[in-house]
């Protein structure tokens, strides 16, 4: 991993997995934790994704020791980069003298669309292909990006399982919706990148903001593309709402969890995601969801959000006009929503699953 947040993903499953009394060890490039549950240790190898370097620094070699000393049950890399498949392959070959199997998952980040071009298109999906003959599981976060995956040739699409995304309990604790006064706010957990749509919430916000003069939008998000921040200033002033939309900056967890309390609606806008976990803190903190349909727009449906197709700014407009002026509305989703989130100790038991199928020679 490059980065360590203990409120996603591997925190969540380091506590789910620990109930069940494992211990976890997070292999890091740089170690960025102040403070560590004791049922995690933390190794930082500065292992970057340049083959030069890591030789150097003899990153692979160092990662393939610490999994044959610890004799680990699960591996779970984050990134495919290339000394995933090396350290694989080692530990497999010296693996075969220790008499215990160890199981090797890679944690797709991805829709399973492969935006590159060119040679660099073929290159990906060649790497995809190998990945399925190598790791034991490929798990991706929603049903749209394993369908995606499945069908590109050679792959073998049996290695390919779904594991979504939770949201960590201690930061976002499940509310109901009426649990904090709620405010007209409609709150967003987005980077500023293009990526993320936020254009089309204004636009169609702008839509229905002389109806409910008392509404307004929160962004809570750090600036990852400068122009596109500055465009989206220009926008807001032409449509003269600069005392309607707010933009907080990148919010610690708990200041996040604090946004989420107070608002009545969490909408996401964007044009691309592979799963959008902000989603699911959302619905744990009481907020009924509008999504675009980026990042399987289907599964979310599935879990009660109103969907709207990317792009298209008429039909936010009325789903927000809709939500806006029907507070009962806002509740009925909420309640909806929470029924259907999945725990991340449901997520951890599912891993388990894979393994014992693995480990069993079942898969």
């Amino acid at each position: 991993m490059e980065d360590v947040h203990l409120h996603k993903e591997f925190g969540g499953l380091a506590e789910a997995f620990y109930k069940k009394e494992f211990e976890t060890i997070l292999v890091v490039e740089k170690n960025n934790l102040t403070s560590v549950p004791s049922y995690i240790r933390v190794v930082e190898l500065g292992i970057s994704n340049s083959i030069f370097e890591d030789f150097k620094r003899l990153g692979v070699l160092r990662l393939t020791r610490i999994i044959l000393r610890e004799r680990p049950q699960i591996v779970i890399f984050r990134h495919p980069y290339y000394y995933s498949v090396l350290t694989i392959l080692a530990c497999r070959f010296l693996g075969l003298f220790s008499g215990r199997k160890t199981v090797f998952m890679y944690k797709m980040d991805s829709d399973g669309v492969i935006r590159l071009k060119g040679v660099f298109r073929r290159i990906r999906r060649l790497a995809w292909v190998a990945m399925s003959y190598v790791y034991d599981w490929l798990t991706i976060e929603t049903s749209c990006g394993a369908k995606r995956v499945r069908e590109i040739a050679c792959i073998r699409g049996d290695r390919v399982v779904v594991v979504p995304n939770s949201y960590s309990s201690k930061t976002f604790g499940m509310l109901s919706y009426d649990e904090f006064p709620r405010e007209p706010v409609i709150i967003v957990a987005a980077r500023i990148t293009r990526a993320k749509g936020l254009e089309y919430l204004m636009k169609a916000f702008s839509k229905v903001s002389a109806k409910h003069r008392d509404w307004s939008i929160r962004i809570a998000g750090g600036i990852s593309d400068p122009r596109y921040y500055d465009y989206l200033k220009s926008l807001i002033g032409s449509m003269v709402l600069q005392s309607r939309m707010l933009f907080l900056g990148h919010l610690s967890p708990d200041d996040l969890a604090m946004e989420y309390s107070r608002a009545s609606i969490f909408c996401l806008p964007s044009i691309r995601e592979s799963f959008g976990i902000a989603r699911v803190e959302a619905m744990a903190c009481g907020l009924p969801v509008v999504t675009s349909d980026a990042g399987c727009g289907e599964d979310f449906a599935k879990m009660g959000c109103l969907v709207f197709p990317a792009g298209d700014v008429d039909l936010l407009a009325s789903l927000l006009d809709e939500l806006i002026a029907n507070p009962d509305l806002r509740r009925v989703i909420s309640r909806r929503q929470q029924q259907n989130l999945i725990s991340w100790d449901a997520i951890a038991g599912k891993i388990y699953d894979l393994y014992l199928r693995s480990a069993l020679g079942e898969a």
